[in-house]
């Protein structure tokens, strides 16, 4: 979440973009589960934040169970295998211009969300895919639509402006991919 309202303060015409989605599809009804299926950009953009800033970077460890050649590499029994999500997520052979943050990418040429996109791995891959994986996107969503719906006239946004957030994320926490603490303000549209 802490990348996402980052990413929407650093990108107004984003968020104004979502805002007006989810007034036209949600209006002043509570979210439920087919406003979220009619929701294309608002998951586009969660989609692209997870791409773009995945929370776990090198995934979950996990224990080769037998020896096992990949490529000129022997991988031994108990040897811990760590994927790269983060190198998967930035690869341009899977994504173009993969270190600008384009929500676009997710939607389809009639601006439909495509969630199964080959090298979106946030939550891993395989048969030990991340077991929460649906309910943090349901998660996300429904809190990214409340946060908006319940600051209609204002627009989250930087105290230095549009486009001048520090994108690094945070060197003193490790192991997940947090952004450095940061100010937002509520602007008046």
């Amino acid at each position: 979440m802490r990348w996402i309202i980052l990413l929407m303060a650093n990108n107004i015409e984003m968020q104004l973009r979502m805002r007006h989605e989810i007034n036209d599809i949600i209006g002043d009804r509570v979210a439920d589960n087919h406003h979220k299926n009619d929701c294309h950009y608002v998951n586009a953009f969660i989609a692209e934040t997870l791409r773009y800033k995945g929370v776990f970077p090198l995934g979950v460890p996990h224990v080769a169970l037998c020896d096992y050649q990949l490529d000129k590499h022997l991988i031994k029994e108990k040897s811990m295998v760590v994927g790269n999500l983060f190198s998967v997520s930035r690869d341009p052979s899977l994504w173009s211009k993969p270190d600008v943050f384009s929500p676009n990418r997710f939607l389809d040429k009639d601006n439909k969300y495509m969630s199964a996109l080959p090298g979106f791995t946030p939550f891993g891959i395989g048969r030990r895919i991340c077991l929460g994986e649906k309910l943090a996107l349901a998660d996300l969503f429904y809190i990214t639509v409340r946060l908006l719906k319940s600051t209609p006239d204002y627009v989250f946004a930087l105290p230095s402006g549009e486009g001048t957030a520090d994108l690094e994320p945070d060197p003193n926490i490790f192991v997940i991919n947090v952004p450095k603490p940061y100010e937002i303000i509520l602007k008046r549209l």
